[in-house]
């Protein structure tokens, strides 16, 4: 090979003359890189075919990079050892293809001509004479480090690979349950405002109840001072307070229910913490706090739960179950203000559990979704009082929480039936 520069040591200068010639006979056509991009050695052979190859040159000026697709560097040229190179040359078309090797600081081209015969060859000034015979070792080495490198970067890559995904699937999940806390206090919101407007019903009735009473009284006492008060409007006054005061405790009773039920449902759906529950009372007591949902709409709520069912779970996962259950329903199933039925059952499962099943018979979901409503921000009422999250929720709870399953059934116009399973024990297992 042709070289840029001498050396006045005459070991350094023998190593370098011998791995010079030892690369010239093994690839006649082959050339070396220096750091800067330029030819820093040149092959006779390589220079008789191609003059416009000379020492000092820009490769790029001499060569077109065919591949690999992307611009050539010096740092590429390190990283992509092993793999095929391509270059044609500018003046004549000479194809030279071939593997990178860095060696003494140079990237030193293994390259040979890419022809189809030796007719090709002659266009160029070359012979197969100008060719050492082939040791097929060579290319066995040559595969060999192709092999191992292109292993170690797809291990690195799959490392790095990996990272990434870890990284994201981490950020994604923190999302996620940012995402469903938000939709759990909203849950609560709505149930907030449905019971405070069904207390106000009770409480209403009592005021006034309790405000006839005190009329009442003050009547029964002016004409009792008075000497005035006959036996018949003695008997009258006192029934009528008798009358009033019932309506207000009864009322009263009503609101305090109210009050309770919705006490239980808002510290056990702010909570995690486990206890035993009748699954079929504490399913009623939700459904009764859900009620003012209903209001205004031409949709019926059946409570349908003939059994008792002790189970020790987190209570607070089931009552937003029952929560997102009705809510989607609503919210679904009888679009337009369509009249139904919404049947929430407990019943014992076959094999020892609970099963709930809300089901309705509104207008169904289309068989080409039915699969996906149970994925995240998944829905078909997008900004129409549909987040997507419902189900999802549900679906978590489900398996997650109460580690049981659960399954819709549906059909368009037959309406919908969700499934939820769960076992009545808990286990750590």
């Amino acid at each position: 090979m042709s070289s840029s520069s001498n050396t006045d040591e005459p070991g350094a200068a023998g190593a370098a003359g011998h791995i010079d010639a030892l690369f010239e006979a093994l690839f006649p056509l082959g050339f070396a890189i220096a750091s800067d991009l330029t030819l820093a050695r040149v092959s006779d052979r390589l220079a008789a075919a191609l003059p416009a190859a000379r020492v000092g040159e820009p490769v790029l000026a001499v060569f077109e990079l065919l591949r690999p697709r992307a611009p050539l560097s010096w740092s590429l040229l390190g990283r992509l050892m092993g793999v095929a190179w391509v270059f044609r040359a500018r003046a004549n078309g000479l194809e030279l293809r071939g593997q990178c090797l860095m060696d003494d600081g140079l990237a030193r081209l293994a390259v040979g001509p890419s022809v189809n015969s030796t007719d090709e060859l002659a266009k160029y000034g070359l012979s197969l004479g100008d060719f050492a015979p082939h040791d097929a070792r060579l290319d066995l080495l040559v595969l060999i480090s192709a092999k191992e490198t292109a292993l170690a970067d797809a291990q690195a890559l799959a490392t790095r690979l990996r990272e990434l995904n870890a990284r994201e699937a981490a950020r994604a999940k923190l999302l996620q349950h940012e995402i469903v806390r938000q939709e759990w206090v909203a849950s609560l919101g709505r149930l907030v405002a449905g019971v405070a407007h069904e207390v106000n019903t009770p409480l209403g009735v009592a005021l006034t109840a309790a405000s006839l009473a005190v009329e009442t009284n003050r009547s029964l006492l002016e004409q009792a001072t008075s000497g005035q008060l006959r036996k018949r409007e003695f008997e009258r006054l006192t029934q009528d307070l008798g009358e009033s005061l019932a309506l207000v405790e009864g009322n009263l009773r009503r609101a305090a229910d109210l009050v309770r039920q919705f006490k239980q449902v808002a510290v056990d759906q702010t909570g995690s913490a486990r206890r035993r529950i009748e699954v079929g009372g504490y399913v009623r007591d939700v459904a009764e706090s859900l009620r003012p949902m209903f209001r205004g709409r031409s949709v019926a709520l059946e409570l349908v739960t003939p059994a008792r069912i002790e189970a020790d779970i987190q209570p607070g996962a089931l009552s937003q179950i029952v929560t997102n259950l009705l809510q989607n329903a609503l919210t679904h199933a009888f679009p337009d203000a369509c009249a139904g039925v919404v049947t929430l059952a407990v019943e014992p499962a076959e094999d020892g559990g609970c099963k709930l099943t809300c089901g309705d018979d509104g207008v169904g979901i289309p068989e080409d979704i039915v699969d996906h409503v149970f994925q995240p921000f998944f829905t078909t009422r997008l900004g129409q009082g549909g987040s997507g999250l419902g189900l999802f929720i549900v679906h978590n709870l489900a398996v997650d929480t109460l580690h049981g399953t659960v399954s819709v059934t549906s059909s368009r116009g037959q309406g919908t039936a969700f499934e939820v399973r769960f076992p009545t024990v808990f286990t750590d297992a």
